[in-house]
């Protein structure tokens, strides 16, 4: 019950007693007046009767005594009439009506009649003698005057009860209008906004209520403002080049590792950058030419590689930078060694220097060791020293040359999502206690013509020929359809590509899907790549609409983006899965404990479940555990599990 309905619930008792009271004391009131009324008027009936009656009794006949009496009492409301001889105690006449009644409404209501009391009235006539008259009036009604007074006070009252009902909205809406804004003000907090209530004229406890909520707002919010700024800087010492801003060594190795150690199906590719003679021509041409060159290097390399979208440039040593490129095919990587041989030649001219930048690159898959891939690249660096164009590509993944002849093109990418098979399995997410599921992550693999294809391969041709929705929506089909069949483990999380979510017809369809399996999107957590999800204007939008439809949403590999911390604020998602990366030698590399840490507990100040994927010892368990990780997730802790196979 509203506070209005409250003070209106009371309110109408409080009327209620009043009335009670008023009616009381109306009865009382009305009794008493007509009481006294009563007296007079019988006394007044008694004169004139007396006048009358004396003188008929001068002329002693009682039987014109009898019908004068008799006369008078039946024009008048008299109930008792009679003469008496008080010489010889001689009853002369008496006169009584014996029904008398008030209005039909009210007869039997005893109360509300009053019986005048009799008055006796003494006279003498001419000889002497000495008579009593005795009168009654009637029952007197108290409807007439207590009608009076009811509708007086019905009027008084309906007029204070107008009064009192406006006063008391008004007053219950200044209080209800604070209280429902800081509801909404606390709603926002939830959702990890900070808004600022605005002033609201009420009480003056509820005006300080509001001022006191907003100091708390700006304490959460200076607080959550302060982690991130904590984290922004122990990140740029941990993993910036200072010189250029660029992912350092540090995070460059990291990186590789986690793309080594993602899955069994995963195909990325490396390209390295030297600038050769970087320190003679620092020594001849001076600092600001050589930074100038370095600049212009890393200007063209990112706009080059940019085309891939799912890129990062490192600044690996002071004159090698390196970039792993995910999800790309070989024929792309080719491509992209002679666009930024193009550019750096174009450089070399402008600078007036030759043989001053060598490009080598190789593929590589998972499970690789680091070093067989950086021997590789660096094999292809000396290589590329012997080539007219400076470059040179090393490549020893023959399965990656047959997916890529199945993907040249958006109608083959088209071809091969509505063809191939699909296997699907499941991997586990548990609780730090390592006992209780949180959720359990859907993978995904095609087969084209008996050549297997990976998921996050096929998504990544998908996106470059803009055709992502239908991968996603064959993939979510097939999900639902093992949900229906009770063969999901749930909750479940599904990779999701944020370029899907801007075409309006699979917008469309989403939504519809939600409205019809409604118990299916409640218990789905849709997973974003943080890379992925930053180069979207709208991300907050993107994930505001699927909670909206009963979901969960969260960021994969969180924590690798340039804008983590700000991100982290603006999507206001449900999960964050740290990068495998931070916790794998975290003993070796205890810089990154203080960063974890924070991570987790500027995550946890938002309301943000915080996951450590791809744990792979019990000491890393141990370590995230200690470091206040939700959940975990890794082969050290569940191998994907096959729980169903569907094809189309």
């Amino acid at each position: 019950m509203g506070l209005a309905r409250h003070l209106m619930s009371v309110f109408s008792l409080f009327l209620l007693t009043l009335l009670l009271i008023s009616a009381c004391a109306i009865i009382f009131l009305a009794r008493y007046q007509v009481q006294q009324q009563s007296v007079e008027q019988t006394q007044f009936m008694a004169n004139m009767i007396v006048s009358q009656v004396q003188h008929g009794i001068e002329h002693d006949s009682s039987t014109d005594i009898a019908s004068l009496i008799n006369t008078t009492a039946s024009k008048g409301p008299i109930k008792l009439l009679s003469l008496t001889d008080i010489s010889n105690e001689q009853l002369i006449h008496q006169y009584y009506h014996r029904t008398s009644q008030g209005p039909a409404l009210l007869a039997g209501v005893k109360f509300l009649y009053l019986i005048s009391p009799p008055i006796k009235k003494s006279f003498t006539n001419s000889s002497g003698d000495k008579f009593v008259l005795t009168i009654q009036l009637q029952n007197i009604s108290l409807a007439p005057f207590a009608g009076q007074v009811i509708v007086s006070l019905f009027i008084g009252y309906l007029l204070l009860a107008i009064c009192l009902s406006f006063y008391i909205r008004r007053f219950s809406r200044s209080i209800t209008q604070s209280l429902s804004a800081i509801e909404s003000q606390s709603n926002a907090l939830t959702n990890k906004h900070f808004p600022v209530l605005k002033p609201i004229k009420s009480v003056k406890e509820v005006e300080r209520l509001v001022q006191v909520h907003n100091d708390m707002t700006e304490q959460v919010k200076s607080f959550i403002n302060e982690l991130s700024e904590r984290l922004e800087h122990a990140k740029k010492s941990l993993y910036k080049d200072e010189l250029t801003q660029l992912g350092n060594r540090r995070l460059f190795i990291a990186q590789l590792s986690q793309a080594l150690h993602e899955s069994e199906t995963y195909n990325g590719a490396l390209i390295f950058i030297r600038l050769n003679q970087f320190e003679l021509i620092r020594q001849q041409e001076g600092f600001n030419i050589a930074r100038s060159l370095l600049e212009d290097i890393i200007h063209a390399s990112q706009l080059t590689l940019k085309q891939d979208g799912n890129f990062e440039l490192y600044r690996v040593n002071e004159y090698e930078f390196a970039s792993i490129l995910k999800d790309v095919l070989q024929d792309d990587v080719i491509d992209r060694i002679h666009q930024l041989s193009a550019e750096f030649s174009e450089l070399q001219n402008r600078y007036q220097r030759k043989k001053q930048v060598l490009i080598g690159a190789t593929v590589f898959q998972a499970k690789e060791t680091i070093s067989d891939v950086l021997i590789r690249v660096d094999d292809a660096l000396n290589m590329a020293s012997k080539e007219p164009h400076l470059f040179h590509f090393n490549s020893e993944n023959s399965e990656l040359s047959k997916v890529s002849s199945l993907l040249k093109s958006r109608e083959a990418v088209l071809n091969v999502i509505e063809e191939a098979s699909l296997k699907f399995c499941q991997q586990r997410v548990v609780l730090a206690d390592e006992i209780n599921n949180m959720f359990a992550e859907v993978l995904s693999s095609f087969e084209y013509k008996n050549q297997p294809i990976p998921a996050r391969l096929l998504q990544a041709q998908a996106e470059k020929f803009h055709c992502v929705e239908y991968f996603d929506k064959r993939i979510i089909e097939i999900v639902k359809l093992a949900y229906l069949n009770s063969e999901l483990i749930l909750p479940a999380s599904i990779n999701l590509s944020p370029y899907s979510m801007l075409d309006e017809k699979f917008n469309n369809w989403l939504t519809e899907l939600s409205h019809s399996y409604a118990d299916f999107f409640s218990s789905v957590i849709w997973e974003f790549d943080e890379a992925s999800l930053s180069q979207i204007k709208n991300a907050t939008s993107i994930v505001h609409r699927l909670q909206s439809m009963g979901s969960k949403v969260a960021v994969d590999h969180f924590g690798m983006g340039d804008n983590t911390l700000k991100m982290l604020r603006m999507w206001h998602v449900d999960v964050i899965k740290i990068d495998g990366s931070f916790i794998h030698d975290l003993d070796a590399d205890q810089a990154n404990w203080s960063f974890l840490e924070t991570i987790v507990q500027l995550a946890h100040s938002l309301g943000i479940t915080v996951v450590c994927e791809q744990i792979e010892t019990d000491k890393e368990a141990r370590w995230a555990r200690q470091l206040g990780m939700d959940g975990l997730q890794g082969f050290q802790i569940a191998h994907p599990m096959t729980n169903f196979n569907l094809k189309s």
